[in-house]
């Protein structure tokens, strides 16, 4: 079972680093993402569609039943892609939470 999944990716022939990255922490049948990013310079191209879609996926085939993230008042951006994969505002939080039940 997953206790914490990391999945770097690199697309570029020349690339030696990763160009984006989402890592997730497991609690029972929940998961947290820890850290979720694309370097600037690569953003807008699918990168970080493919990297929430694999966790998602890895999350359900391994038991877990709901992902939580927290996320900046400030952005927005972020806020509309994890709402686009069907994560739900927590409205009781101090700061916006996001889950998605699997």
């Amino acid at each position: 079972p997953m206790q914490s999944a990391y999945f770097p990716i690199c697309i570029e022939k020349d690339a030696e680093k990763p160009v984006g990255t989402i890592a997730m922490v497991q609690n029972g049948d929940h998961a947290q993402i820890a850290t979720f990013g694309v370097i600037p310079s690569h953003q807008r191209r699918g990168i970080g569609s493919m990297l929430i879609e694999r966790a998602i996926h890895t999350a359900w085939h391994t038991g877990i039943r709901s992902i939580g993230l927290s996320v900046r008042v400030e952005n927005p951006n972020a806020i509309s892609i994890y709402k686009r994969y069907g994560f739900v505002v927590q409205p009781e939080q101090t700061r916006i939470v996001l889950v998605k039940k699997l």
